[in-house]
């Protein structure tokens, strides 16, 4: 029987399926099969952002086998991600240069800095200060839970299209490669379901079965609408955008955009006077203070640009008012 659940662990780590990979392969034994199965929970683990039981994987294996150069190689890959997740230690120079270079899908950890989710008074979920930042100050570091790019030279996204009959509503192009993305992820990894239905869905009533037949039921309904008001268009490098649009105002047309979910910075609620900024690095977005922030106090930033001329901003997509200063100020006059 051990055997078989060795075989089968190993055949869903082929295919992406890492947490019924975890299951299979926790069960073999000590034997000839025990240390390609803890390489195969490692593996698993790794794609499950696990890094600390990585750790403890390798450890174990290591000690098990000191000449295995590939093994030290992957433990030290994981400690790497371990610090970054613990400590929010990037090189941000080296993170441009892999994103310019390769498939912006960049090896690193999310790190969550000095903030913490809390209810707001009026606007559901949001991300409070924890102490007292400077203005500059990283505070969140989040890789992308799902992440997709278009370019001049693959299909266009806007050639595909969902509509949604009960609602009359459709969303295509990035949003659309991103909800793909999702509900093949949460049919292979039901474990990482509630990190995606627990962000805003407008309402959105979930179903109440989580599995048929041992198998993981996924609203792709519900999934489309919480993409459609969670996700984030992106540049590959927002600094490489802005030298860009220094040097050339007219755009070439040959940079690829991309779309995605993050889903830390998903909770982050619009203001048009915002204290925080965001930017990214390939699937990386990095969030900044941009004034001193007191602690307890909810981080903002801009989900459309603040336009003077057309104050007060329309969120009524997202179903909410924007409650700061200047929107409250045109809607006073």
């Amino acid at each position: 029987m051990h055997y078989l659940l060795y075989y089968r662990g190993l055949a869903f780590f082929q295919v992406d399926k890492w947490d019924a990979a975890l299951r299979d392969l926790d069960t073999v034994p000590a034997g000839p099969n025990l240390d390609k199965a803890l390489r195969g929970k490692a593996q698993s683990l790794y794609h499950l952002r696990r890094f600390r039981e990585i750790c403890d994987v390798f450890t174990e294996f290591c000690k098990k086998h000191p000449e295995d150069v590939s093994a030290k190689n992957d433990f030290r890959e994981a400690i790497a991600r371990l610090a970054e997740q613990k400590k929010g230690g990037y090189n941000f120079k080296k993170m441009q240069e892999k994103a310019s270079k390769t498939c912006p899908l960049l090896d690193h950890a999310t790190w969550i800095g000095p903030v913490t989710v809390r209810q707001t008074k009026s606007q559901g979920r949001g991300l409070f200060t924890t102490e007292t930042v400077k203005a500059g100050n990283l505070l969140l570091c989040e890789k992308a839970f799902a992440y997709t790019t278009e370019h001049p030279s693959g299909p266009r996204w806007d050639s595909n299209l969902h509509v949604n009959t009960e609602t009359g509503t459709t969303i295509r192009g990035g949003q659309l490669a991103v909800a793909s993305l999702i509900i093949e992820k949460l049919h292979k990894n039901p474990s990482s379901t509630s990190a995606i239905t627990d962000l805003h869905s407008g309402g959105f009533k979930q179903v109440s079965i989580g599995s048929i037949d041992g198998k993981p039921v996924v609203d792709t309904f519900q999934v489309t609408r919480i993409i459609s008001l969670n996700s984030f268009g992106s540049p590959t490098s927002s600094r490489g955008d802005h030298i860009h649009d220094a040097l050339d105002a007219s755009r070439s047309p040959g940079r690829p955009h991309n779309c995605g979910i993050w889903l830390y910075a998903s909770i982050i609620n619009h203001s048009c006077m915002s204290n925080a900024h965001r930017a990214f690095i390939g699937d990386m977005m990095i969030i900044r203070a941009t004034t001193d922030i007191p602690e307890n106090t909810e981080l903002t930033i801009w989900y459309l640009l603040p336009d003077p001329e057309n104050q007060p901003m329309d969120f009524r997509y997202w179903g909410f008012e924007c409650c700061c200063a200047m929107c409250a100020d045109v809607r006073a006059t």
